[in-house]
C-alpha cells in the first residue's frame, strides 16, 4: 500500500505530525481546509507534479483540516481529517480509471471536489453543507445514512487522455484550470 505522512514546517523546522499506512497506493492528493479556501492549496498529481497555492496572511499548518487522496487498484478517493488523517469517507469511482489529479473549489457558495480522471473524464462531487470534521464523525463511527460527505457526482468528457486540474484566480475570482488532449 500507499504511506501518508503529514509534516508540519514551522521556524525552519519540519516535524513529522501524522503517518497512515494506506490499503493502496497513492495517484494524487490535495489538501484543503474545512471552508474549501483555495487560497490555500497543495495539488500533487500522478506525474508528480506539486502546486501549493497559499495565502499570504495564513499559515498552512494552521488550516488544512481535510485532505482527499485518489488511489490506485481501488479506484476510490478518501477523505481524511488532519492532522490525524482519520478516515472520513471513501468513496468508489466505479469504472476502470484511476483519479490523476483532484481539487477542492467553490462555485456559487457551494463546496466542490473535482476528480480528473486518466481516461479524460471530469468527476464533480458537491460537498455536503455541514462537512463534520469532528473526532467522532470517522467510517468506523457512521452507519450508512451518516456517510455524506458526498451529496452529488457528475461527470463530463473532457478528452481522451489524463485531466490535470489546477486552481487560479484573475480579478479576485478563484477558477479551476482542467488540461487535456482536447483544447
Amino acid at each position: 500500500g500507499g504511506n501518508i505522512v503529514l509534516f508540519d514546517v514551522k521556524d525552519n523546522e519540519i516535524t513529522q505530525k501524522a503517518k497512515k499506512k494506506l490499503e493502496h497506493e497513492v495517484a494524487c492528493i490535495t489538501l484543503s481546509d474545512s471552508s474549501i479556501d483555495e487560497s490555500n492549496q497543495k495539488n500533487v498529481d500522478a506525474d508528480g507534479d506539486v502546486e501549493m497555492k497559499q495565502d499570504e496572511d495564513k499559515k498552512p499548518s494552521e488550516n488544512m483540516e481535510i485532505a482527499a487522496i485518489g488511489l490506485w487498484t481501488s479506484v476510490s478517493i478518501c477523505v481524511l481529517r488532519l492532522p490525524s488523517l482519520d478516515l472520513l469517507q471513501k468513496e468508489a469511482l466505479g469504472g476502470e480509471t484511476l483519479p490523476r489529479s483532484l481539487v477542492f473549489t467553490k462555485f456559487d457558495n457551494n463546496s466542490y471536489l473535482l476528480v480528473g480522471l486518466g481516461d479524460g473524464i471530469l468527476l464533480s462531487f458537491l460537498l455536503g453543507n455541514n462537512i463534520n470534521v469532528e473526532k467522532e464523525n470517522t467510517v468506523e463511527n457512521q452507519n450508512e445514512n451518516e456517510k455524506t460527505f458526498f451529496k452529488e457526482k457528475k461527470k463530463v468528457s473532457l478528452g481522451t487522455q489524463p485531466v490535470s486540474l489546477s486552481t487560479f484566480t484573475t480579478k479576485g475570482v478563484k477558477n479551476v484550470f482542467a488540461a487535456c488532449d482536447r483544447p
